[in-house]
Parts: structure tokens; sequence; C-alpha cells
């Protein structure tokens, strides 16, 4: 017995002795540390405002569409299509080398037009820095940016667009006070067994006892809608500072990209990893775990965007391989498994630089800076074969050549451009893929009035985009949509219930989630089904061969 008291009080003082020493939420394996918790913090203290102006409208000049102008100067700009169709932009408005808000803005005709009177701004003291922007797959909209008037403080907004910004909810990570925050790269998200899993990625100086990391590539993910969330760091993978990260998402993992320094070559060069953050919540583990690769260290590659699909990723970036700036591309079909690396996006032989893409499907957008211009070329393959560039901006020279200057979601395009002797936002759009096929529908063609019957409607997409809805016309005056994102081969289901006897065609047509609706299909019905001799026979005899009367549904 007395032996076991020793043991245990060796135990306990072991125990405590841990409880001194290690941070409570950090787990040391290996000497990699694999997360920490980070609470987060409701701030009641942060607003929109109305912008206040009279509503107008900002002027087109040479045909390019002007979002954001006035005095100050705009930069940095984010844009984001919601899951009714609005298009968000973020920026940085700077009122002066210490003072920058963030402001927002909303378009209700894919930026055709945007009002002052849909405008609103965050009026905090100090610099507030790089706003990113992206739709999860539930439909709420996600934004982050850099306080650094609060310096270390990172805050997020996650609501439904439909809700007035004047009451959208502020939150703010706890963190140390020695973690400097810097870059914002971007939001990410997959489902999950019906759960949102969210990522974002920023450069952060990190010091949490027993580390101190300048510049490093800091992911934060939650793997519960928004909840919890927890961060992890690049501190023994590189060990030199990162800059200019992106992250993108498949269908089950996140790619992350960034740029360091090559302790053999002194050349910058780009770090790709990806993984599962369900399944492993340390960042630094994802190389080992599901994969990485980096760019040759025999050459400059630098300010990585990197965007996802599926099972489809592409990673572009600026090279100086050929001796001038170009553009890169590797891309993945199959989740990562394996990879094409050096396709060739662009060959000018001038100076391309600034890459930022989208993709859907397989359709690859990306856009870059090029002496002061923008332009935008496209894949239709997943990065392995590329079009011609299409110049953007109407102004020639009006675009800033700097990273961020540019961002791209669904149909619409935004970019720094200071064509009015100052930094405004102008915004312009363009075609998205192919629109999905006419719908085949499958269901009761013969039936009886007053009963229900289910229907089927399963559209495909060239791209293999995700189908946001069908609108199904019942033929007797009622119409339903039915609202998705629907993923490839997933069918959609409406029950419907027809009032009077007659034949009925039911038409319906697909609209894929870059708003493309493709041609009409139909079925013909008929309610009730025709009688023949037989069944009117059984009408004298309403009680006679009941099995019989419930095969044919009489």
């Amino acid at each position: 017995m007395q032996k076991i008291k020793s043991l245990l009080k060796a135990v306990l003082v072991i125990s405590v002795v841990l409880a001194l020493v290690l941070p409570g939420s950090a787990v040391i394996t290996n000497d990699h540390k694999q997360s920490i918790s980070n609470p987060i913090m409701k701030i009641t203290d942060y607003k929109f405002q109305k912008v206040n102006q009279a509503s107008n409208m900002l002027p087109s000049l040479a045909g390019d569409v002007q979002a954001a102008g006035d005095a100050y100067d705009e930069h940095t700009p984010a844009i984001c299509k919601d899951n009714i169709g609005n298009l968000w932009i973020f920026y940085v408005v700077d009122l002066d080398v210490l003072d920058s808000d963030i402001y927002m803005k909303k378009s209700t005709d894919d930026g055709k037009t945007w009002l002052e009177e849909n405008a609103w701004y965050l009026q905090v003291d100090g610099l507030q820095t790089t706003p990113v922007a992206s739709l999860d797959p539930s439909g709420k909209l996600w934004v982050a940016f850099v306080d650094e008037g609060l310096d270390v403080v990172m805050f997020l907004i996650a609501q439904d667009t439909s809700v007035d910004p004047l009451d959208w909810e502020w939150w703010s990570f706890e963190q140390s006070d020695n973690n400097e925050h810097k870059q914002m790269g971007g939001i990410a998200s997959y489902p999950s067994g019906g759960i949102d899993i969210i990522a974002h990625v920023y450069i952060c100086n990190i010091v949490y006892d027993p580390y101190s990391v300048d510049e490093a590539a800091t992911v934060e993910h939650s793997v519960d809608g928004g909840g919890a969330w927890t961060y992890t760091w690049d501190s023994t993978w590189t060990g030199k500072p990162a800059s200019y990260p992106s992250i993108g998402a498949s269908k089950d993992l996140f790619f992350l990209a960034f740029q360091y320094t090559s302790d053999v070559t002194s050349k910058e060069i780009i770090n790709c990893r990806w993984g599962d953050a369900v399944a492993q919540a340390d960042m630094e583990q994802w190389p080992f775990e599901w994969g990485s690769f980096e760019t040759n260290t025999a050459y400059n590659c630098q300010k990585p965007s990197i965007a996802g699909s599926g099972n489809n990723i592409v990673l572009v970036y600026q090279s100086d391989e050929q001796g001038n700036e170009n553009i890169i591309c590797s891309y993945s079909n199959d989740d990562g498994a394996t990879w094409t690396h050096n396709i060739d996006v662009t060959t000018s032989g001038a100076d391309e630089e600034n890459p930022r893409v989208m993709i859907s499907g397989t359709n690859v957008y990306c856009l870059y800076t090029e002496g002061g211009d923008l332009y935008m070329i496209t894949s239709k393959d997943t990065g392995a074969t590329w079009g011609s560039p299409e110049k953007i901006n109407d102004v020639t020279g009006s675009v800033e050549n700097t990273w961020h200057t540019a961002d791209i979601t669904t149909k619409s395009m935004i970019w720094t451009d200071n064509r009015n002797a100052d930094l405004d936002l102008y915004c312009d759009g363009y075609t998205v893929g192919s629109a999905p096929s006419a719908p085949t529908i499958t269901g009761q063609v013969n039936g009886k009035t007053g009963t229900a019957y289910e229907y089927t409607f399963l559209a495909t997409d060239p791209d293999n985009d995700k189908i946001a809805e069908y609108t199904v016309n019942w033929g007797d005056q009622t119409t339903d949509t039915i609202i998705g994102p629907f993923d490839v081969g997933v069918t959609a289901k409406k029950s419907h219930t027809y009032a009077a006897d007659g034949t009925y065609i039911i038409k319906a047509t697909a609209k894929d989630v870059n708003g493309l609706i493709g041609p009409e299909g139909s079925l013909s019905v008929t309610m009730p089904r025709s009688r023949t001799i037989f069944v009117r026979f059984l009408d004298y005899f309403p009680h006679a061969f009941p099995i019989l009367r419930m095969l044919l549904e009489l």
C-alpha cells in the first residue's frame, strides 16, 4: 500500500509540473506544435455605419464601371457573390497615413451599378488592412481583415446576407499580445458531415512559449461552422519568414501556398501543402499525411494564388525563369494525389505579375497585371492549356501593379485603378463556362387527381458546376423553385398534386452556380389515367377485387 501511495504522489507531482511548464491548450508531439485553441470574443462596439451620402450612381468611364471613388484612396479590394445573386466588395479607404477604414458595398445587378445607398463603413481608429471574403457551402458570407490599430487582433464576420449589415456581428480572436498580424491571404471552406469547415490564412509574428517565429504562415480554422477556432503556424517546416499567403479548398481538403526564401539559393520559392483540418489540426503535419511540393529553387517564384473546385486544384504564381516575370501554373485533377507542374500561362516577354485565380469545375480564370494593365486568361481543362489573354481595363496604364490589386468571383472582377489621379475601384464582368443541360424529369406519368406524386430532376453541367436551382412549371398554372446547390449527379425532388383531370406538360430548367440557365426539359403526365373497358367494369362492383384495385391504384 505504501508503494502505491508513493507512486500516486509521484504521478501527482509530475502532473503539476507539466501543468506549470506546458501551455494548457498546446499539444507537443515530436517537436511539432499541433494546435492551439483560440477563443473568440464578440465585439459590441464594432458596427457598420451607413455612408452619409445622397443616393447616386458612380460614373462609368470608357465602359469600365466605377465601384468606389471619392477624395481618398480606395484599394486592396475583395469581391464575393452571395447565394441570392448580390455582389459584395470590401476594401480599404486611406483617411491618412495612420488611419484607414474598411468599406463595403453591394450591387444587385451583377456590378452594373454601385449605389451609395448600398454602402457601409467600419470606422475604427488605426489601420485596417487586406480584407478577404468568401461564401461557405451553407451560403454564409465570411469576411476577415487585419486590425493594425489593435495590433494583435484579427476580426471576422459570418452572416446571412439578407440581414441588414448594420446588425451584423463582429468577433475577434483572443491571442497573445506578442502576436503581430500582417497580411491576410484568403478564406476557404468545404463541407464535412453537414458542417462547414472554414479556414483563413495570414502572416503573423508568433511569440508563444517555446516558439518565437517571425512572419509565420498561420492558419486559423474551425471544424464546427465557426463556433470554436484553432490556429497553427509553420515553425519547423521552412523555418523562414513567409509572405503572400493563399488558401483554397477542394471538396474535402484545404490547400495552402506561401512564399519564402530558400536557404540554398537565396531565391524566393513557394511551398504548397494540403490536408484535412478535421483529421489533423497541425498544418505542419499535412505534408507527411497528405502531401506538399515546392517550386524550383533555381528561380524566383512569387505571389501564389490557389483555388479549388471539387477534386480540381490550381496554383498560379509569377516566376523569372525566362528572364522576365511570367505566370506559371501547377494543377491537380485528383484532390492533390498527383500534380502537373510548370505550365506556362503567359509568355508575352513582358513582366506579368500579381496573379489571382478562380476555378469553377474545370474552368480556370486568372487575372494578372502587365505594364499597368489588367488581363484575364482562361483555361477549360484545369490549367493544362490556356487561351489568349484579354485586356480588361479600358484606360491603358491605369491599374495599380501591387499584390491584391485585383480580385475575382463568379462573373465579376474588381481592381484598383489610378485613372482619376488617385486610387479608385473599378468593376467588370465576364462570361463563365457553359450552361447546364436540360433536366431529365422522372416520376408518375399516369395517376389520380388529388394525389401527391414525387418527381425528380437531374441536369448535368459541362463544367461540373453545382446546380444552384431548378425552376419547375407544372403545366397547371403553378410553378416551383427547388433551391440547391446540388452537387454533380445529385437529383432534386419535389412533390406535386394535380387538382383537375387532364394531360399536363411538366417543364423545368436548371441554373448553375454561375447563374447560367440551360434549356428546358419536359415530361407529359395524365391525370387520371385512361379508363379501359375492364376498369369501367370494376366501377360497377366498387367493393370487389380489392387487391387488384390497389395494384391499379383505383
